[in-house]
């Protein structure tokens, strides 16, 4: 892996870290909490991607440790939204 290719994944993983937090400053308070809970679980799907296909180095094997590793990630966050929103619709007023 070239030196060029990492530092351009790492460019582009600060700058959606960078992105979750501008967002949640810019974003009126009435469509804060969705939106920013939707733009902070696609921004970590594609950090997760990021980081296991550049920086684990898998981006040239399509192998199972690749597979599983995206799928756990995507398992995390699913649990995650779940969670947040069976929390947000029993405690709505």
């Amino acid at each position: 892996m070239s030196k060029l290719v990492l530092t351009r994944a790492l460019v582009v993983l600060l700058f959606l870290t960078i992105s979750v937090a501008v967002g949640s400053v810019v974003l009126p308070n009435t469509a804060r909490m969705p939106a920013l809970a939707v733009f902070a679980a696609v921004t970590a799907c594609l950090k997760a991607r990021l980081v296991i296909l550049d920086f684990i180095g898998l981006r040239s094997d399509p192998t199972p440790l690749r597979s599983a590793l995206m799928g756990w990630a995507i398992a995390i966050i699913v649990v995650a939204a779940t969670k947040t929103i069976a929390i947000a619709t029993m405690f709505a007023n």
